[in-house]
């Protein structure tokens, strides 16, 4: 993966009892290359990135994307159209970051907020152009 890390803390370790990978010893006689899942994937990324976590791919059950230094690494789900085919793997890496310093994973809310739409309520926005005035447009949300 272009980017992506390696702690040299993991040299101290053998891989071989790495959670991550126990989970898919099962599939290994699969395939000459058996593909990691997208949980699978997280608790590999986890584990090269922090040289510290060793979490089993069930801890990552829930997680869209993790957070460490200026990289995520995002499902790939949600990097492409819906009607593509892009399993060429299950994670992607980005530059960037959440704004707070070390590793995050991050999850959807469980029950997210959502407005209830009808036929009859619309907001209409105005797309006048740019008067070049300042005005805090933000103040009832």
């Amino acid at each position: 993966m272009p980017g992506a890390r390696v702690n040299l803390d993991v040299t101290q370790h053998t891989i071989h009892i790495c959670r991550w990978v126990q989970d898919g010893l099962g599939r290994a006689h699969e395939t000459l290359t058996p593909l990691l899942s997208r949980k699978q994937a997280f608790a590999c990324i986890a584990w090269f990135e922090t040289g510290s976590i060793d979490g089993s791919p069930a801890d990552f059950d829930q997680a869209m994307a993790l957070s460490n230094g200026n990289s995520l690494f995002v499902a790939a789900e949600l990097l492409c159209d819906p009607s593509d085919n892009c399993a060429q793997s299950p994670v992607a890496r980005v530059d960037g970051n959440i704004g707070k310093g070390g590793f995050a994973i991050l999850v959807p809310p469980p029950d997210p907020l959502s407005k209830n739409i009808s036929h009859e309520s619309f907001d209409v926005v105005n797309h006048a152009p740019y008067d070049g005035n300042f005005q805090d447009s933000f103040e009832h949300t």
